[in-house]
């Protein structure tokens, strides 16, 4: 696929991979500074850094890690109002558009961030909990707001016709978290255009051995 991106972990695991895509979340904490968090767990240790709960810091560090020709998905895990203090950070780095993607959960927010960021993809996140609605419904809510694409946890409900829908769209599908090369490689013989993996590495050798794809 286009992408196959991974979240950073406080082993540095990520970074220290040589990674070209890397998935950090982002939040407001209580005392109306940010932090980054993995799934809530902890603070994100990059090289030489460890990162405090200070969104400049935060970002600042990790943004500092982001190979030349990589990309970033911030996963915006507050409200919108830490959009304007995101917007200011990017402005002192000369990342493309191309670079810097969101993704949230929060349909508002994610409508939000589009409008901040026009010229990078934003994501609308779902994670799937009981049945699982079909792809017009989530198109019906991403192609009004000018939304870039979904991206969604695994579920058997992403298969052909789920994905056919979204290339007919132009819209884009990322699929998360994916550890196993079986699943990844049918997903992107279905023609997804992301994945979400912690392994990315020994994810890409899998699917090379067993499925002869290259990414």
């Amino acid at each position: 696929p286009n992408l196959v991106i991974t979240r950073i972990f406080s082993d540095r695991s990520a970074v220290n991979s040589g990674q070209q895509n890397l998935d950090v979340e982002i939040r407001i904490v209580n005392n109306g500074q940010a932090t980054a968090l993995y799934d809530s767990s902890g603070l994100f240790t990059v090289p030489d850094t460890i990162i405090t709960d200070s969104l400049i810091a935060v970002l600042d560090s990790i943004l500092e890690t982001v190979p030349e020709f990589g990309k970033l998905f911030i996963e915006i895990k507050s409200s919108k109002s830490i959009l304007p203090l995101i917007q200011a950070l990017l402005q002192s780095f000369s990342f493309s558009p191309e670079q810097i993607n969101f993704l949230a959960f929060n349909y508002r927010t994610a409508v939000k961030t589009k409008e901040m960021f026009p010229g990078n993809s934003v994501f609308f996140l779902y994670e799937h909990r009981f049945a699982a609605p079909s792809a017009e419904y989530f198109l019906k809510k991403i192609v009004p707001a000018g939304l870039d694409g979904l991206d969604i946890s695994f579920h058997p409900s992403v298969n052909g016709e789920f994905t056919e829908a979204f290339k007919e769209a132009g819209k884009k599908l990322i699929v998360w978290t994916v550890n196993d090369p079986e699943d990844a490689g049918r997903l992107i013989k279905k023609g997804i255009d992301g994945i979400t993996t912690d392994r990315p590495a020994w994810l890409a050798e899998q699917l090379k051995i067993k499925y002869n794809i290259n990414i």
